[in-house]
């Protein structure tokens, strides 16, 4: 039978006295934290602040230091130039390198003169560059005064094979991306650049990406530098192994290396001893949960790891390899983390330093005494975001008729009388409520407006074997038993509920869709599978037909066409009931267009944005800002009945009135 359990969090009631709800900018440029990095004496920590600035259209970085177990305060200490983004669209985590006086720390950053290594000292504010490469510095470590490091292609000849490439055409092989710009697509390292598929999936990597490694050395006392040949230092390595990824950290001081399994279910921490064999985590911790990081901790055999458990909280634990003994440090309902997904927090002699966030209070930089368990909280940069006033959170744990557990947040405002319309957002809902999994959907302006705002987790998978129509199958089942759960309580209007989503979030609200009456309205970011996207993915030598088998299991759409018929949305829009709007990367568009074509020439009201020169997820802050204005705008006509009244946005709703209409008569 379905069951509920209603747990109120931290923040479950906002006292009257809290800070006025933010606004859609205020959320955009919310300052993030990320990369701790604890000095070798243990005084100081050093970590990142980025903030997105609008008025730029760029992410910008500075580095801090606070001290630790001593009186001070937090302060800037150098400029960290512009973020730099992977593939996907996340901004790069790299923990600075400490000297090993901890007078100053190394770090990584992209200025005018490209991705270059920078020297801050902990009493200066002003910081040194080390290496003036004519190519972008890609990684770099430090070892008895002498930093070495790696470069690809200089950026000269970078933009030569772009420009013998614009000139002599093309060569279209596995490398290139059809769906992609070929020229400035994208920004990478600071510019509008060429990518090229490398490595897995939809791995990517700059033009000439693929050239051999050249590696050089900087004295650090008279700053000469040299060519070096030779492999680099052993440095933190992912290798994919049947379905799983195993990230494996090298040992220091003695101490032995540490491994972790990542696998569709869970994730193995083993340390090595020093007789080089490997201990496995056999605690319920880690057997129940999902470990996240692990890190050495320094003078110790222990080994600090974080986790997510079985109930959703996050947890930081204190592991000794060579006996199993353990404990718990703390304990969050949100996210505990060094800034970013399975980053780890900063581990010293006597603390942790991990950036912790709520689902009402925005990311804060926080220690942890490893002995005594003492928490300090080190930088506080958001509290203006913190409890906003009017708005209360309420953690809602459900399962459904097969006995599947589910995890949310419901968001709702003060004056929601009676049964509010419902916004489902589904993927990952830990952390901060800001703005779902892509930052797309203004959690708080939402509920705010009148409609309640219910996050979901998506479950542990039951198999190793990745199986994408039984998660979706799994995703919808749990969403209706929230829905009629929330209905039978008075709650929400079942008749006006949206839904939003990222990536697998799409596709489960897609699916929903297709295969429910539960959505008047969604909103999706992400590409579709549909016969074209096979085909534009299948040139020789690529991945994704193989992956598209094993987890969806589509061949060729002439091969498994009722298995595409089943899956794809484009194959389905008579389905498809619900008003949709579709805001994607450039890049995204274009294999979804079956889909868009079929549904523009249907009844189904539908409206597309496309974002140039974006990736995967939205990096330019300008375009966050007009996904989260349109978002609350889609949602408020199609479930309120509601227009905004600024005048610039006439011809907006206009189109819309004409969507309802053409949905209201077939036609």
């Amino acid at each position: 039978m379905v069951r509920l359990a209603w747990l109120l969090a931290l923040l479950l009631l906002i006292p009257a006295g809290g800070q006025a709800a933010p606004t859609a900018r205020q959320l955009i440029e919310m300052t993030e934290i990320a990369a701790p990095a604890i000095s070798p004496d243990g005084a100081f920590v050093a970590y990142r602040r980025g903030r997105a600035d609008l008025s730029t259209n760029r992410y910008r970085l500075e580095w801090y230091v606070a001290p630790l177990g001593a009186p001070g305060v937090a302060r800037r200490v150098a400029d960290g130039g512009f973020a730099l983004w992977s593939a996907a669209g996340v901004p790069v985590i790299e923990a600075p390198v400490w000297a090993a006086d901890s007078r100053a720390f190394y770090f990584r950053a992209l200025g005018n003169d490209g991705v270059q290594v920078w020297r801050a000292a902990v009493d200066r504010l002003i910081a040194q560059p080390i290496t003036r490469d004519d190519a972008d510095v890609e990684r770099f470590s430090i070892s008895n005064d002498r930093l070495t490091y790696e470069t690809g292609a200089t950026r000269a000849e970078i933009l030569a094979a772009e420009a013998r490439d614009r000139d002599d055409g093309v060569l279209i092989d596995e490398t290139v991306d059809p769906a992609q710009s070929l020229f400035g697509a994208v920004e990478v390292n600071g510019r509008l650049a060429s990518q090229r598929l490398s490595g897995l999936w939809f791995g990517r990597g700059a033009r000439l990406a693929g050239q051999p490694p050249r590696r050089r050395v900087v004295d650090l006392k008279t700053f000469a530098v040299a060519d070096v040949q030779g492999t680099p230092a052993t440095t933190i390595s992912t290798t994919p192994n049947h379905g799983t990824l195993i990230t494996e950290t090298p040992g220091q001081a003695g101490a032995g290396a540490i491994r972790l399994t990542v696998g569709n279910v869970s994730t193995r921490l083993e340390a090595q001893l020093t007789d080089e064999s490997w201990a496995p985590c056999e605690l319920a911790a880690c057997r129940e949960g999902r470990v996240l990081a692990a890190a050495r901790r320094p003078q110790h055999t222990d080994v600090a790891f974080t986790v997510r458990d079985r109930n959703g909280y996050y947890a930081l634990w204190v592991w000794d390899p060579r006996s199993n003994g353990a404990r718990e440090i703390v304990s969050i309902d949100g996210s505990l983390s060094g800034g970013g997904s399975r980053q780890p927090c900063a581990i010293g002699a006597k603390r942790a330093v991990c950036v912790v966030a709520e689902p009402l209070v925005a990311p804060r930089l926080m220690a942890f005494g490893l002995d005594d368990g003492k928490r300090t909280i080190l930088d506080a940069p958001n509290t203006d975001l913190d409890a906003p006033r009017g708005l209360k959170v309420q953690r809602f744990e459900w399962t459904d008729a097969q006995g599947q557990a589910f995890l949310g947040r419901l968001l709702t405002a003060d004056g929601m009388a009676g049964r509010s319309p419902l916004f489902i957002h589904y993927y990952n809902c830990d952390g901060y409520l800001r703005g779902g999994t892509g930052d797309e959907w203004p959690f708080a302006l939402i509920a705010q407006a009148g409609i309640a705002v219910l996050c979901v987790n998506y479950p542990t998978p039951v198999s190793e074997q990745q199986d994408s129509v039984a998660e979706y199958e799994t995703s919808t089942r749990g969403l209706r038993a929230a829905v009629d759960i929330l209905d039978r309580r008075g709650l929400i209007d079942p008749e006006r509920v949206g839904m939003g989503g990222l990536s697998f979030g799409s596709e489960v609200t897609y699916w929903t869709a297709i295969n429910s009456d539960l959505l008047r309205a969604i909103s999706v970011t992400s590409v579709q599978l549909e016969p074209t996207y096979y085909w534009m993915n299948s040139f020789r030598g690529r991945d994704v037909p193989a992956n598209l088998k094993k987890v969806w299991g589509l061949g060729a759409p002439d091969e498994t066409p009722d298995r595409w018929k089943r899956i794809s949305p484009a194959l389905n829009v008579d389905r498809i009931r619900a008003a949709v709007l579709m805001q994607m990367p450039e890049q995204e568009f274009r294999p979804t267009i079956e889909l868009i074509a079929r549904l523009s020439n249907s009844a189904t009201p539908f409206e597309l944005r496309v974002f140039a020169n974006e990736p995967h997820i939205l990096v330019q802050p300008r375009h966050r800002l007009a996904a989260y204005v349109r978002n609350l705008d889609w949602f408020r006509f199609w479930l309120q009945d509601v227009e905004d009244p600024d005048p610039a946005k006439a011809e907006q709703y206009k189109r819309w009135r004409a969507m309802s209409d053409r949905a209201r008569t077939g036609s």
